[in-house]
């Protein structure tokens, strides 16, 4: 038998406590899993990507050996088995997701603004550059979210998380630490169930209990309040996940500082 030792967000643990059925595996990747739980996904793995709101998190997943379609069972204390390789995976630390509410500083704010918009022009991203050439129909949609037309950013590219959902959690992860309200928030995540990938739907329902990676809350607090020299490191980390996730990411938190900033002039 071996034991892992494991760090669990808040949702992971509530609902492995709740569980009444097996899990099963839906993706094996290199650093980790996707794991079916009904209706649910749960994602167990390293922290090289961060943190997940709805993750089970290691050091090294090179003992699980896990394959698509293998079953775990739940059992007590949120354990996690798997019985053909005797791994059992168990909590030793649950972490709580939820953003804190900050309020920006007028000053370093107005200057981070000004470098971010500098860093994506670098970028020279796709997405970035459609923004500031204002192509069409992808301006419309990037200008518009929260509005019927951002609606059409669900699901919108290819991937794991597809490019338009990337723009959108970073630019809700933006008004939940602004503590903005957010009423177009639920009919989002509703029609991102039939739109796109359930990796998506699982950050877009964490969205809906404030819940985000721990290094997506940091980068948008330092946004915030801090100098460029404190956030930089942050921000090129986020730039390298994935092929396309953090630059879309980083899209979308800087849409939706912009707007923000240009709230707080008006």
């Amino acid at each position: 038998m071996i034991q892992i030792g494991a760090v669990y967000s808040s949702y992971a643990a509530s609902l492995l406590h709740d569980a009444f059925h097996p899990l099963q595996v839906e993706a094996v990747f290199q650093t980790g899993y996707n794991i079916r739980a009904g209706a649910n996904l749960l994602y167990i793995g390293t922290t090289k990507n961060g943190y997940a709101p709805f993750g089970i998190h290691m050091k090294t997943v090179d003992q699980l050996k896990w394959r698509v379609g293998d079953c775990l069972l739940v059992g007590t204390g949120a354990t996690i088995h798997h019985i053909s390789t005797g791994v059992t995976v168990y909590p030793n630390q649950v972490m709580r997701m939820k953003v804190e509410r900050i309020k920006p500083d007028p000053v370093q704010f107005e200057r981070n603004i000004e470098e971010m918009n500098r860093f994506l022009k670098k970028l020279g991203h796709d997405w970035s550059r459609a923004y500031r050439e204002k192509e069409q129909p992808l301006y419309d949609y990037l200008s518009n979210i929260g509005q019927e037309k951002g609606k059409q950013l669900i699901g919108y590219g290819e991937g794991l998380t597809p490019s338009g959902d990337d723009v959108i959690v970073g630019y809700m992860a933006v008004c939940e630490v602004l503590g903005r309200p957010m009423g177009w928030q639920v009919d989002y995540v509703s029609s991102a169930k039939y739109r796109t990938t359930r990796s998506s739907v699982a950050y877009y329902e964490a969205a809906l209990r404030g819940e985000y990676t721990n290094e997506l809350n940091r980068l948008i607090t330092a946004l915030l309040t801090r100098s460029p020299s404190d956030w930089q490191s942050d921000w090129e980390r986020l730039i390298e996940f994935g092929s396309s996730s953090g630059q879309d990411t980083a899209l979308g938190i800087y849409l939706a500082l912009k707007y923000e900033m240009e709230d707080m002039v008006r």
